[in-house]
């Protein structure tokens, strides 16, 4: 009993602290806390356009989580899954634009397989050095990252022409590539921006793109490929990495 509440306390410990930690330095700060989490919570909760951004951008974190939960089972360290998770989204949305015309649920099934496969091949190179060689899964799977990076920027750049609309971006995959499912993008396109307009936290989620890359550019870090596509759900392309000096 005290372990299985062990494990509901820590992370509910965790979530309070952090919350008031975020209070008390919107206080030094000048700002009114109570009127930010209500707006916070208000946004994401209050409509049902917020809900359904939640689940958008809450699944990619959650499967890479998965990722990770089975490597720290076995006892390793995987810090890769970034560019496992990019080397699928790439290969994926590869064979999307390659193979435009195949039936739907076909090339949605496709695309699901190569992506798996593609990654589960860069999270196996790591776990054959350090079974054989006995390298640090740790260091080997941080430079992985790298090397996917910037395979895949390359790889992204041989693209065709007749696939790509600029040098470091794809067209849109055709519609039946995407994973869009009509009623519910019906759904939320209905639900009016009003309630976003004059809020501190919605201003910076529609400028989370712009923001996003000037603080890349001043970190010295680089743009993961299509960041426009974790951004703008009616969007699907592939964007070159692109870096920053």
């Amino acid at each position: 009993m005290s372990k299985n509440y062990n494990k509901f306390q820590f992370p509910l410990i965790s979530v309070i602290l952090g919350i008031l930690l975020g209070a008390i330095v919107m206080w030094i700060f000048g700002y009114d806390a109570i009127w930010g989490y209500e707006e916070l919570f208000y946004t994401a909760f209050g409509s049902v356009r917020g809900i359904g951004e939640i689940f958008r951008a809450m699944g990619p974190l959650v499967l890479i989580a998965l990722g990770f939960a089975v490597a720290s089972r076995a006892g390793f360290f995987n810090v890769g899954l970034p560019g496992q998770a990019l080397a699928g989204w790439v290969m994926s949305g590869w064979f999307a634009l390659s193979n435009p015309d195949l039936p739907r649920p076909l090339l949605i099934l496709a695309t699901v397989v190569i992506a798996l496969v593609a990654g589960g091949i860069v999270g196996a190179i790591p776990g054959i050095l350090r079974a054989y060689l006995g390298t640090s899964e740790v260091i080997v799977t941080i430079m992985m990252n790298y090397i996917v990076l910037y395979t895949s920027n390359a790889f992204i750049h041989s693209f065709p022409k007749d696939i790509m609309q600029s040098t470091d971006s794809s067209i849109r995959v055709s519609a039946n590539a995407t994973y869009q499912t009509p009623w519910l993008a019906e759904l939320t396109r209905k639900l009016s921006y009003e309630y976003w307009d004059f809020s501190l936290l919605s201003l910076q989620l529609q400028l989370s793109g712009s923001c996003l890359r000037r603080q890349l550019s001043v970190l010295k870090s680089v743009q993961l490929v299509s960041i426009q596509m974790l951004l703008n759900t009616q969007v699907f392309q592939l964007n070159a990495p692109l870096f920053y000096q």
